[in-house]
């Protein structure tokens, strides 16, 4: 007889769930189980569907579902808080496939949604889902439960989230009235214009490609812009530089896609510095093998987004820099500095091509140190703050 193993807790609630034959250990199947309503008999009974995996077994519950519309029963009362996230993402996988959202934040959903199908709360029912079941969830991850590991606060916040999506989609707005996650963004020190200096010195002592892409970046593309950029998209009679495109990494492949936001495509003004570097660039290549892409590898294919990153953070260790510089280090000293200069917020979230002001404010707007001690010097009237400096206290 073969033996089966159920993950726990899968009962007919509207989960799905893998079972494992010791017999054909390689055909592994996914099962999806459903509630429907007997049409003879008004009595509630299982429906099971099988697949060689999760999606496509919940496609196939779907897809009866949408087929007998009269026979599914009302799962408000029967769904546990597991079956609730797993149609959640049944949900977004479809909005996925339909292209209004992308692949990279499903894998991350699923990733979250492991840890709610761990917890004990994964098995209570969402008509008796409580805001204390939510807190104590909360603190059980971030204390680590059984031989699991404590999880981070901004996980815990991305975790709670995804659960209280689910829930609203079920009907039920419990996470609303649980305790807040309390997440402090980490702030890191944004580049000085000195730093930001030294790093394009030494990227032009290394290649025409390296100096032109740390010039690029320090005009605040993100990283698959930057690697997206083709040679079309390049004006240099005009010196302008449209954004268009992105080359990402989405499910273990490498490939060009839309931009995070429709506001994030535009066409930039580049500075001296970066036309001449791509310029110097350009003369670099020979006409017959310019290829398409601004930035290639030596197969003369796009940088990987990885090798990319790795490749930025050698170039500042090379630099002499202390701090860790990565891509977006460019892009939030861009804005740091636009800020210091006195451009108002408007400008500087045109330039950044944010969708939302309040991003620009509440992500890149960190005063430093120096900062708070000029402001204190200007609102100093002390008899010897006015003697070295009049403007003080005007």
């Amino acid at each position: 007889m073969a033996a089966t193993r159920k993950t726990r807790g899968a009962r007919g609630d509207g989960r799905s769930y893998q079972r494992l034959s010791g017999v054909h250990a390689d055909k592994n199947k996914w099962y999806r189980e459903i509630w429907v309503t007997d049409p003879d008999t008004g009595k509630l009974k299982r429906k099971t569907f099988s697949a060689p995996n999760r999606s496509a077994a919940n496609k196939a519950a779907r897809n009866w579902q949408d087929a007998h519309p009269g026979g599914v029963a009302p799962s408000a009362k029967l769904i546990t808080v597991a079956g609730a996230v797993d149609d959640f993402l049944d949900y977004y996988e479809q909005r996925v496939e339909d292209g209004i959202r992308r692949a990279n934040t499903l894998e991350t959903l699923k990733y979250a949604a492991r840890h709610i199908r761990a917890d004990p709360i994964g098995e209570i029912l969402v008509t008796e889902l409580s805001a204390e079941h939510v807190n104590q969830m909360a603190l059980r991850m971030s204390k680590g439960w059984g031989m699991r590991r404590k999880l981070s606060t901004a996980y815990i916040h991305q975790i709670r989230s995804l659960l209280s999506q689910a829930l609203k989609k079920a009907g039920s707005r419990v996470v609303a009235d649980s305790e807040p996650v309390s997440v402090r963004n980490k702030v890191r020190p944004a580049l000085t214009e000195a730093e930001v200096d030294a790093i394009l010195s030494t990227a032009k002592a290394r290649s025409a490609q390296d100096y032109a892409l740390i010039a690029v970046l320090n005009l605040g593309l993100r990283r698959g812009e930057v690697l997206g950029l083709r040679w079309s998209d390049i004006h240099f009679d005009t010196d302008l530089l449209d954004v268009r495109e992105q080359y990402l990494r989405e499910q273990g492949r490498a490939r060009l896609g839309p931009l995070k936001t429709d506001e994030s495509e535009d066409t930039l003004t580049m500075p001296g510095h970066t036309s001449e570097a791509l310029r110097e660039l350009r003369a670099t290549r020979p006409s017959s093998g310019l290829g398409d892409f601004v930035f290639q590898s030596k197969a003369g294919t796009p940088i990987d987004p990885s090798n990319f990153y790795h490749l930025v953070q050698r170039i500042g260790r090379q630099a002499g820099i202390e701090q860790n510089v990565h891509p977006h280090a460019f892009r939030h000293e861009m804005v740091t500095t636009l800020f210091k200069k006195g451009f108002g917020v408007a400008f500087v979230q045109k330039m950044a091509r944010h969708a939302d002001p309040r991003t620009t404010l509440a992500i890149y707007a960190h005063l430093q140190s120096e900062d708070l001690r000029e402001a204190a010097r200007a609102l100093d009237r002390s008899p010897a703050a006015m003697a070295t400096n009049p403007a003080s206290g005007a």
